[in-house]
């Protein structure tokens, strides 16, 4: 129809990591219920100098266009945060999210799961960090909210998110988190 097609491709360079854990960190814990993420800025030497939380409640039932939007500037938002306190990225590693199952009891958490990618999210936080020069470091994050919530929650007076936010930023910094015993 006299229509004529094309597309391009092109590498952007990644330029080198300037901005490194060796200032501490920003660590990044996701949470289904509320749903937002927790940030929690970490000095090296392991304490918690600030916290905030950004709330991720208005991107549920808007279009797959909007949502992937909201979430680049959600990307550049934490990035910014970031670069202006001069640490690093630490974040989950999630390979798999455990969306439950029937008969958990948990329904509506259910629900809110499989209606979110924390996966896309936390890559786009990477990418633009990486593109920023700012090094992402990734944890393991079993028992991450336990440990925050048993331990760091009531000794510090902060909420469990916080708090588990807080141990991604401690194990990201190599400081070895057990659980606390009953």
């Amino acid at each position: 129809d006299g229509e004529i097609y094309g597309s391009v491709s092109f590498e952007v360079p990644t330029p080198d990591i300037w901005l490194t854990k060796e200032y501490g960190v920003i660590a990044i814990d996701t949470n289904a219920s509320p749903l937002h993420l927790a940030l929690a800025e970490v000095s090296l030497d392991g304490n918690l100098l600030s916290y905030q939380t950004i709330s991720l409640h208005e991107l549920i039932g808007q279009s797959k266009n909007k949502k992937e939007y909201q979430e680049w500037l959600i990307a550049h938002k934490v990035v910014d945060i970031a670069r202006e306190k001069g640490k690093a990225i630490a974040m989950e590693n999630l390979k798999k999210v455990n969306r439950g199952y029937s008969g958990d009891g948990k329904a509506k958490l259910r629900k809110r799961l499989h209606r979110w990618n924390f996966r896309a999210l936390l890559s786009k936080i990477e990418r633009i960090a990486k593109l920023n020069g700012i090094e992402v470091v990734k944890v393991n994050p079993a028992f991450t909210s336990v440990i925050g919530s048993l331990k760091y929650s009531p000794q510090l007076g902060i909420d469990k998110d916080i708090a588990g936010a807080y141990v991604i930023g401690r194990r990201a910094l190599g400081f070895k988190e057990e659980v606390p015993e009953n």
